[in-house]
């Protein structure tokens, strides 16, 4: 029975050390489990403060509100893509005398020019907008659209230098309106094209009720703030170099 006794015992012991090998933070080496714990808690830590830091960031960084032009001849350029809240931003800029015009680049639209072979007339987007100020006590002849068709805001840019050029090489800054999301992404473009000779001044709407501490909460919110970090991307990779 001794025997027998010693012979199970030293099987159980060397189950238990051949167990203590296979897990040593658990047996031979408690402190270690310690360790991986804590170690794992701050990882985890600094997993969530990230997250908060992206969350509440990421929509801030899109939006980009700058002072006041320091140019002597300033026109605000409304940006399309949104109404009415974009020109509802740039009236209210003219009417506190940040300028005296307002231009915008008429927009691009699918299948107009089969409308017209066919005697069809509609109004587009800055048709609209410029009605839209017309009521709200802006001269007519302080509103011009300027003719393009513009797929974007690199096109935008691209006309409102040209126009610049050609007929208003006096003007030395200009304000953009547009929507909140879309305000540093729209100032890079505008910079890029227009150089150092003439400010840029982001001026985004303050009607526009796009919610950047609270993007992702708002499913709306959450889809323009997405749509323009794949739009920023696209910029800085390949769009800037053909301005």
């Amino acid at each position: 029975m001794a025997v027998l006794e010693r012979a199970a015992g030293g099987t159980q012991s060397f189950r238990g050390r051949m167990f203590q090998d296979r897990h040593p933070c658990n047996w031979a080496y408690p402190w270690k489990a310690g360790e991986a714990v804590k170690k794992l808690l701050a990882a985890a830590v600094i997993i969530a403060v990230m997250v908060l830091v992206v969350l509440f960031g990421a929509g801030r960084f899109l939006v980009v509100e700058d002072g006041p032009p320091t140019g002597e001849d300033v026109v605000i350029v409304l940006l399309m893509g949104s109404l009415p809240d974009r020109v509802l931003g740039a009236v209210d800029l003219y009417h506190g005398g940040v300028a005296e015009e307002i231009v915008a680049v008429r927009e691009f639209m699918t299948g107009y020019d089969e409308l017209q072979s066919r005697n069809v007339s509609i109004a587009g987007a800055v048709d609209l907008n410029k009605e839209v100020a017309v009521q709200l006590d802006v001269p007519e002849e302080h509103f011009t659209i300027i003719p393009g068709g513009s797929f974007s805001t690199r096109d935008e840019a691209k006309f409102i230098r040209d126009y610049l050029e050609a007929e208003q090489p006096g003007w030395d800054s200009i304000v953009l309106v547009t929507s909140k999301y879309h305000s540093r992404r729209a100032r890079w473009i505008f910079q890029r094209a227009l150089g150092e000779n003439v400010e840029v001044v982001s001026k985004p709407t303050p009607h526009d009720p796009f919610r950047p501490e609270q993007w992702y909460r708002h499913r709306e919110d959450a889809k323009h703030a997405l749509i323009e970090y794949l739009k920023l991307l696209h910029f800085l990779v390949w769009e800037r170099f053909g301005l």
